[in-house]
C-alpha cells in the first residue's frame, strides 16, 4: 500500500450483515492492512434495521478500540428512534448529542478527528476491534446490518 496519504488513503468497508444487538455484546476484529501506519474512521452506518432498537437503561452502540480500551477511537450510541427501515450513522449521532461520541471519534491526540496510529507512535497494533454493545434494561432489542468505513494510509 505504497503512496497512501491522509488525503489519498485506501478506504475499506467492513460489513456485518446482521447484528442482534439485543442478544448481547459481541466483538468483531478488524485487521490492520499490511504496510499502513495510520487509520481514520470515516463512517459507521447502522442500516437494514429489522428489529426496533429498544432499551430502558442504556442504549446499544458501536465502539471501536484497540483490543484493550473498547472505545479508544469511537463510542457511538444508537437511540430508540432507530426503528425498522431506518438508517443511523455518525452524523445522526452527533446531531442528537455531540457527547455521544468521545471528542468526535476518539480520545487520542493525533491530528484530525477519528485518526488513530497503528505503529508510528508506539501503538503498534495488528488489529482494532469493533464492539457491538447490547442495550440494557427492559426488553433490549435491535437487529441491523453494520458497515464501518476506515481510511488507511
Amino acid at each position: 500500500m505504497n503512496g497512501l496519504t491522509y488525503d489519498n488513503p485506501a478506504r475499506i468497508s467492513y460489513n456485518e450483515v446482521s447484528i442482534d444487538f439485543g442478544a448481547g455484546t459481541t466483538t468483531f476484529p478488524i485487521r490492520v492492512p499490511r504496510g499502513v501506519t495510520r487509520g481514520r474512521i470515516e463512517e459507521i452506518l447502522i442500516h437494514d434495521i429489522t428489529e426496533d432498537f429498544t432499551d430502558d437503561t442504556t442504549e446499544g452502540g458501536v465502539q471501536i478500540g484497540d483490543g484493550t480500551d473498547a472505545d479508544k477511537y469511537c463510542d457511538m450510541r444508537i437511540p430508540d428512534a432507530a426503528d425498522v427501515g431506518a438508517n443511523f450513522n455518525l452524523a445522526d449521532a452527533l446531531a442528537i448529542d455531540a457527547d455521544t461520541l468521545k471528542n468526535q471519534l476518539g480520545d487520542n491526540d493525533l491530528a484530525g478527528p477519528g485518526v488513530f496510529d497503528v505503529g508510528a507512535s508506539g501503538d503498534d497494533i495488528a488489529e482494532i476491534v469493533a464492539t457491538y454493545l447490547a442495550p440494557t434494561g427492559g426488553t433490549p432489542g435491535g437487529i441491523a446490518a453494520v458497515t464501518i468505513v476506515i481510511a488507511w494510509w
